[in-house]
């Protein structure tokens, strides 16, 4: 194990990937004090070497951060969601090329979100400890533990990737684990966090509650602070609900953070004073005006979308969330099914349900019949 505490050996270190055209890597991270998570320890696997490198000792890592955005270079992580948003935060800019083991693991039949501890064993018949999952990486010096618990965290993933690229070529979804693997929302897309009991709420309390959420988003990102440590979703709902139109009623509301409230109360009363608003994009959810109908579809599209998944051996929760099938129900009842914006209408999922879907919500009738030696769905379109 070589340890890079230095620009030197950085260098050293970006030019052999660069020869290699294929590296390794995984982050330690404290996510629970900022916004954007705090970044401790960078692994690295390239030739089968491994390198510890220090953020706390060099200041300036961005040529290393660049091999994140060159198409050219190989980069293998498992389960990197967090690492590449992380990275985002940093250079603003989306990786690329990105083979994650726990997406190929998924398309491979190994389950949902399988960690490596797991993989390593199920693969290799390797047995890792992940002791060190919740540990403080900040310290320093690291412990022998933490060294060897980051130490495990890329040592295999070259093995792991050999099998699982092979396995993935062979079922024709090598294309698939690319495009899973960076379709994640980074910073300037993340959604905002949705507060409790939105959908009881008459719609110019719904516009209120969306447009305080997003106030503390921002205000999160710009100090870069946990978005739950600005407001809690009770405080934004009673902010609502009580009508909290004065700084002196703000002050009064446990939940906000102090800084918060100073800084951002104008905001804040001029969202719950202003009533002539579009409230269209914040109407009623329609779902609840035809229950049954949502029902039906619900079931429908849940139906098709786990008989694919048994046909693809894939967990139906990866081919479609219930979030994505919501979005879809939710914007056919309004009669908005050409901006359909989810999961399951690109990339891979619209090659295998997402056109389907749309073809059966645009009026083309289906037959549907079920092989049972086979347990798969088979959607015949009668295009009239």
């Amino acid at each position: 194990m070589n340890n890079i505490n230095d620009s030197a050996a950085l260098v050293k270190l970006i030019l052999k990937i660069n020869e290699a055209k294929i590296f390794a890597f995984d982050l330690e991270f404290i996510p629970e004090n900022s916004f954007v998570p705090y970044l401790c320890l960078i692994q690295v696997l390239v030739e089968k070497e491994i390198y510890i490198i220090d953020p706390f000792k060099i200041e300036n890592l961005s040529e290393f951060w660049r091999l994140f955005h060159d198409d050219q270079i190989t980069k293998i992580v498992h389960a990197g969601k967090n690492d590449l948003e992380i990275i985002y935060g940093i250079t603003n800019e989306k990786a690329v090329n990105i083979f994650d083991t726990q997406v190929a693991a998924c398309f491979c039949g190994y389950g949902y979100q399988i960690g490596l501890a797991k993989l390593l064993k199920d693969l290799l018949s390797v047995f890792i400890s992940k002791s060190q999952t919740r540990s403080n990486w900040s310290i320093r010096p690291l412990t022998t533990e933490q060294l060897i618990y980051a130490k495990n965290d890329v040592k295999y993933l070259f093995k792991a990737y050999e099998f699982l690229k092979d396995k993935v070529t062979e079922l024709g979804r090598l294309d698939w684990v690319f495009q899973e693997s960076v379709k994640y929302d980074f910073y300037y897309q993340k959604k905002i966090p949705q507060v409790k009991n939105l959908k009881v709420f008459a719609s110019l309390k719904q516009y209120q509650l969306d447009k305080l959420a997003i106030e503390r988003y921002e205000f999160a990102k710009v100090n870069n602070l946990p978005v739950k440590t600005i407001a809690s979703d009770d405080a934004l709902i009673e902010i609502v609900e009580s009508n909290a139109n004065n700084l002196n009623h703000l002050k009064k509301i446990s939940g906000l953070s102090k800084d918060f409230v100073n800084q951002r109360n104008q905001q804040i009363i001029e969202i719950i004073s202003n009533r002539k608003v579009d409230l269209s994009p914040w109407q009623e959810n329609v779902k609840y005006f035809n229950k049954e109908k949502h029902l039906f579809l619900n079931e429908l599209i849940y139906f098709i979308a786990k008989s694919k998944a048994i046909e693809l051996n894939l967990p139906v929760e990866f081919l479609a969330s219930k979030n994505d099938i919501e979005k879809i129900i939710f914007n056919f009842l309004q009669d908005k099914i050409d901006s359909i914006d989810c999961a399951v209408l690109k990339d891979w999922r619209r090659e295998v349900i997402g056109s389907d879907l749309m073809a059966m919500l645009k009026g083309h009738t289906y037959t549907i019949s079920i092989d049972n030696t086979r347990l798969s769905l088979e959607l015949e379109t009668n295009q009239n």
